[in-house]
């Protein structure tokens, strides 16, 4: 939350929008590892546009 108050990170996240382009017959392991991507990604546009 410190960093997120700085303006950290100044790159752009991924969302679920990573989920569109998973490929046919991707493991279990991979799907849950990118949809945990996904949710962190989406939890950092939320707590950034608060503090907007």
């Amino acid at each position: 939350m410190r960093l997120a108050s700085q303006g950290l990170p100044k790159s752009g996240s991924v969302g679920f929008e990573l989920m569109d382009n998973q490929k046919f017959g991707i493991s279990q392991f991979a799907e849950q590892v990118n949809y945990q991507c996904a949710l962190e990604g989406e939890l950092e546009r939320t707590i950034g546009s608060i503090r907007r």
